[in-house]
């Protein structure tokens, strides 16, 4: 389980791992992921798929 995993306490989707889109700062669209955390005053900056980290900032 990753650390986002533990945080949210629930596993990210398939996709979470395989594509950058996933991560993408969408303010319109089905996106629903990431209205919750732009909501919630971030942005994901980077995503490492290698390393498996993602890098939020605050708006």
């Amino acid at each position: 389980m990753s650390r986002s995993e533990r945080i949210l306490n629930d596993k990210l989707p398939p996709s979470a791992y395989q594509y950058q889109a996933w991560w993408a700062n969408q303010k319109e669209g089905s996106h629903v992921e990431a209205f919750a955390w732009m909501d919630a005053g971030w942005l994901v900056d980077t995503v490492n798929f290698a390393q498996k980290w993602v890098r939020f900032v605050r708006q």
